[in-house]
């Protein structure tokens, strides 16, 4: 049997986390940029093309790998979100067609996540840094109505304005034919850089690593659940209103030093809780039909200190239009958009309900 088994999330989703204090279980059901624009976005097509569907505009993308058997597909982003030559931006996907977070099975993330490891280590000897990110709905920035993750791995540092405009007069790649032949011969050639089991660091430095030693104030951190290989909680610095954060118990610093079972638990349970607060954020905050996940990692030209002090977790942004004030930018004057304690109240009551 899965040590995931069947459950219905009750007040607001279709998916549902569940702990218990030693022998913990996610329970699941089975179930901008002008690129492709398919305006109103909703839970079924209404367009009569789906631009990651129609064999004629695939056989125009620049698809890396398909399995079938897994309903995964690799592709490059014809549009990716930063110049060519900055870095490689890829698409993560089923193959077959869905668009809401509850109709994957536990089995179809793990894919997914799994894919997401195996491009993470090819691309990390490269990489500064790397994001895994998703983007649900109109409001969060999703421009095809077919799921699918982003995978971007930088092969430059951040730069200033004018450094990035210096650098955008004379690209080393220039077209996207250029990048898929870089992008190829770099995963044909790329050796499998392992997973970095242990690494040392200072846990009282680490919030995240706190937190997780520090269950006797699971309250007070706002720590809603402690999973076998992940705990959530209340995002203790939010972006938006709303944020909660998945974090792996062990602190390693990019998505390819997580086990299949650690990362595949962190995004089962990120997925679970995407779909969960939009419904709770449209209900309590403001008007909400989109959210984000992100996911943040480091690469191998980061620097030591970098790497050592980073913790990998993933961000649920529900998406209002509740933006960043300019007394948020000083972090000493943040309005709060939304009650922390109902909120964690809110996830703690769905949790009780499925142990009793």
């Amino acid at each position: 049997m899965s040590k995931y088994s069947l459950l219905a999330l009750g007040l607001y989703s279709s998916m549902v986390f569940c702990m218990n204090p030693k022998d913990m279980q996610l329970e699941f059901p089975v179930s901008t940029r002008k690129a492709y624009v398919q305006h109103n976005i909703v839970q079924k097509p209404t367009q009569p093309v789906c631009h990651f569907c129609d064999e004629k505009t695939l056989s125009t993308n620049y698809i890396i790998r398909e399995d079938r058997e897994s309903d995964v597909r690799e592709m490059m982003n014809k549009f990716p979100y930063f110049d060519f030559d900055q870095g490689h931006h890829l698409l993560i996907m089923p193959i077959s067609h869905k668009e809401h977070p509850d109709e994957f099975c536990e089995n179809e993330i793990i894919e997914q996540a799994d894919a997401a490891r195996h491009l993470s280590a090819k691309l990390y000897g490269t990489a500064y840094t790397q994001e895994y990110c998703t983007s649900w709905g109109k409001d969060a920035g999703q421009s095809v109505p077919h799921w699918h993750n982003h995978l971007k791995s930088y092969t430059k540092p951040p730069q200033s304005i004018p450094k990035r405009i210096a650098s955008y007069k004379n690209p080393y790649i220039k077209t996207i034919e250029e990048a898929h032949t870089a992008l190829t011969t770099l995963l044909e050639s790329a050796e499998d850089i392992p997973p970095s089991l242990d690494t040392l660091h200072d846990e009282s430095t680490c919030l995240c690593c706190t937190i997780k030693n520090d269950q006797i104030h699971d309250e007070e951190n706002l720590v809603v659940g402690r999973f076998i290989h992940n705990y959530i909680c209340l995002s203790h610095y939010p972006s938006l209103p709303g944020e909660i954060v998945v974090i792996p118990n062990r602190h390693v610093a990019a998505i390819k030093d997580l086990s299949r079972e650690e990362f595949g638990e962190n995004m089962i349970l990120a997925m679970a809780l995407l779909s969960t607060m939009q419904k709770y954020a449209h209900e309590y905050i403001r008007g909400c039909n989109s959210a984000n996940l992100f996911t943040k990692s480091m690469g191998q030209k980061a620097s030591d200190d970098e790497k050592s002090n980073f913790h990998v977790y993933t961000r649920i942004l529900p998406r209002t239009i509740i933006a960043l004030s300019a007394g948020q930018l000083g972090d000493n004057s943040c309005k709060l958009d939304v009650d922390p304690i109902h909120l964690f109240t809110h996830l703690k009551d769905i949790l009780s309900q499925k142990k009793t």
